[in-house]
């Protein structure tokens, strides 16, 4: 079953790995405070970071029916994202070691 949709969150540019990296530790603590029955939906999180141009780029796999609740969320804390392909599916299977880190629920 293919039920996850790709998220790719940007930092700011010239932001560092620790200051995007902190930044994003902090938005998803704060999902699994305020909304843990949504964060459930956020099923693993790319080992790396990916370098493009000037900024950094960190993937997840968010289940299909949470992912505008999601993209929400990080408007609201100006947390950047790149455009989502809402037609190219992924299965939990394709977020496999060692790329991706499966999120623990």
């Amino acid at each position: 079953m293919e039920d996850y949709l790709g998220i790719s969150l940007q930092s700011t540019v010239a932001e560092s790995e620790i200051g995007f990296s902190s930044r994003l530790s902090g938005f998803w603590t704060e999902m699994l405070r305020k909304h843990p029955t949504q964060f459930e939906g956020v099923f693993a999180e790319s080992v790396k970071f990916e370098k493009r141009s000037d900024t950094l780029i960190r993937h997840y796999l968010v289940h299909k029916n949470i992912i505008d609740f999601i993209v929400n969320c990080l408007k609201d804390v100006g947390i950047s994202y790149l455009e989502i392909n809402r037609e190219d599916f992924f299965s939990k299977y394709e977020a496999s070691s060692p790329d991706w880190w499966q999120i623990e629920h």
